[in-house]
């Protein structure tokens, strides 16, 4: 009996799994960091860029770079430190995800990450209004455990 109602169910678990609101392209448009006394900083400047990706499948990508990344190809071998250090300031990782909608929580199973940080989970907490994500970081989800991350993204069209 109960083999048979997993059976029926599974199909409807299945289609709110991949109806999921946050499955698709996310643009970067503000990284917001708050320390614990107030006072706010924006560690990819003003006007980062990046992309956050769902998949339906349950996988997930997310690029973040400084506004001052190059945009043209850098020669490692030959860069200058300044350039180097441009290159530095941006953060990539995938792996896969589990949401709990409910919770308005997402973690992040990292696979792997240009800061060396695989295997670890990032928790975040997140809010959709239309086409727009806030994702919040709290200081126990931080790596440095120092205020508050806002991460806002726009969904691509």
């Amino acid at each position: 009996m109960r083999l048979i109602l997993a059976y029926l169910l599974l199909p409807l678990l299945l289609t709110a799994q991949s109806k999921s609101p946050l499955i698709g392209a996310w643009k970067l448009v503000a990284y917001t960091q708050t320390a614990p006394n107030g006072e706010k900083s924006y560690p990819y400047g003003q006007q980062p860029s990046g992309l956050l990706v769902y998949s339906e499948n349950g996988w997930m990508s997310a690029q973040l770079y400084n506004e001052s990344h190059p945009t043209k190809p850098v020669v490692v071998q030959s860069a200058t430190l300044p350039e180097l250090q441009r290159l530095l300031r941006g953060t990539a990782y995938f792996g896969r995800y589990t949401l709990y909608a409910r919770e308005g929580k997402v973690v992040h199973h990292v696979e792997r990450s240009n800061r060396g940080n695989s295997g670890v989970d990032y928790v975040r907490y997140f809010k959709l209004d239309g086409d727009r994500l806030v994702i919040t970081v709290r200081p126990e989800n931080q790596i440095e455990r120092s205020g508050t991350s806002e991460i806002v993204w726009e969904r691509g069209r």
